[in-house]
Parts: C-alpha cells; structure tokens; sequence
C-alpha cells in the first residue's frame, strides 16, 4: 500500500490488549506516519508510545481518535520483527502488546508521572498516614508526584495509602 495514502494506523501498545487499536493519522503527519514507527497515542486519559503495525487506508470504525505525534523520524522496527511480534504472540497467545514489550529496546516509552492536588484545604485526615500525605502536598503547594509521596513516605504504609492507583 502506499503509505502516504495510509488514513488510519493500526498501533500496538506495550500492554495487554487483546487487539491492536485503529487511530487516525493526521494530515500533517500523512505520509511521516510508517510501518515500525513509535507514535504518541491516547488511551482514555493516559497518553501511551505505540508502535504503528499497519497502515489502512480506510476503517469501519464510526469513530478514531488521532495520533497526537510521532516520535522518532524512521521506525524503530522493521517489518520482520513485526511479523515476529504477530508469530510469537499467536504461538504463545500473548497479546501483540505483551510481545512489543519484550521487543522494545530499553528506554523507548515515553514516561509519564502521576500527580495528586490537594483540593479540599480544611480536609480531615482519617489516620497518620493521611496527615503525612497532606502535609507534604501542603508543603508543595497543594501538588506533588506520587514517586515524590513514596519517597517521602516509609515504604510499607504506602500500599495502604495509594491501593487505588496504577502503575
């Protein structure tokens, strides 16, 4: 196919889905956008690196979001070990974004931190633990990372504290 004539991208997430996810290229990416590229995706509220696996001029889909950029100027994977990502996630029935990320050299997805806001200034702590936490967004105007929480924090209260979110 030609690429620059490519609408819609199939993108591999190094995750657990089941299926690679369609999203739209857009027009000024139409053409930049190849088989093997790292692209910036979003994902419900999360922005996540894929990998494009499949270029499509078209979809059945009623509705795609678009690639929000394109990481690197060629791709970091050609088509070979795409094709080894499809066998091996076939033979081992490992989803394609559980292979990809074995594949993907060290270092290649874009990081993304979570932050906590302090909302409610007159919050009322329930235990100690919660008090420390307050304290220390308070300390940072009312705004911090998780990883600076968990740092500042002993390591066994935290999964108490932060059960709630993902890594």
């Amino acid at each position: 196919m030609n690429e620059s004539g490519a609408n819609f991208a199939r993108v591999v997430v190094p995750s657990r889905f089941l299926e690679p996810l369609v999203y739209a290229v857009p027009e000024d990416l139409n053409g930049a956008v190849t088989v093997g590229a790292r692209v910036l995706i979003p994902v419900g509220k999360r922005k996540l690196t894929g990998v494009a696996v499949e270029l499509l001029a078209s979809t059945a889909l009623a509705e795609t979001k678009e690639i929000i950029a394109l990481l690197d100027d060629g791709p970091i994977l050609d088509e070979k070990i795409i094709e080894l990502i499809h066998w091996l996630s076939s033979y081992y029935l490992a989803s394609p974004g559980e292979v990809l990320n074995v594949v993907l050299p060290p270092g290649s997805r874009v990081k993304s931190e979570q932050w906590l806001r302090l909302i409610a200034e007159n919050f009322a702590p329930a235990d100690a633990l919660e008090k420390k936490v307050i304290d220390l967004l308070r300390q940072r105007n009312g705004i911090a990372t998780v990883k600076y929480l968990a740092r500042h924090l002993a390591e066994t209260q935290l999964p108490q504290c932060f059960s709630g979110l993902k890594k």
